[in-house]
């Protein structure tokens, strides 16, 4: 999880990791990406909440004037993290309870393949369109999209993979540098 002035929604952010049906061990992985609110301040105070579940909290980042972008976030975050599964998840996403033990299951069945999954928007009509095609795509249609014009279909916040799949891919673009909205 990449963040910066992300405290508005980190209570019911994280709270959704806690609540997953998963009971395994996990890591959140969170980098700060120079937060200005009480960002860095409600990450440590689910650590030990986190901790209790079996969930480990590693926090880096930085506290400089000027963000370094979403891309160099997700980067960061990735490269401090331990795990040998990756799921994506920005500060300003709720995840629904069985999505890490479904999407495990899947990446565990499926190997080198990069797992997505429906998602709903709220306000639930802020992108009616977008949401509803990306939901609607056939196993065809996914693979197809991702090598289209349109680029991929799978929207980056519900991606789980093996860590191999991620570093044959290679790093999140930086060259873009774009300001986070929370993740």
């Amino acid at each position: 999880m990449t963040m910066r002035n992300a405290a508005q929604w980190l209570d019911e952010s994280i709270s959704s990791l806690y609540s997953q049906t998963y009971s395994g061990h996990m890591e959140l992985s969170v980098y700060n990406d120079g937060s200005t609110d009480q960002s860095v301040e409600l990450v440590k105070l689910w650590t030990s909440r986190l901790e209790a579940r079996n969930i480990s909290v590693v926090l880096g980042g930085h506290n400089d004037d000027s963000p370094k972008g979403v891309g160099h976030g997700r980067n960061e975050a990735i490269l401090q993290s331990r795990g040998q599964y990756l799921c994506f998840f920005d500060a300003d996403d709720v995840m629904a309870p069985e999505r890490i033990e479904l999407q495990l299951k899947m990446a565990q069945a499926h190997a080198n393949t990069l797992i997505g999954s429906c998602f709903d928007r709220v306000p639930a009509d802020s992108t009616r369109r977008y949401t509803a095609w990306c939901c609607g795509l056939s196993q065809q249609q996914l693979y197809t999209q991702a090598f289209s014009a349109f680029g991929p279909s799978i929207i980056q916040p519900t991606w789980f993979c093996e860590r191999g799949v991620f570093d044959r891919a290679g790093p999140f673009s930086v060259a873009g540098k774009m300001d986070h909205m929370g993740g």
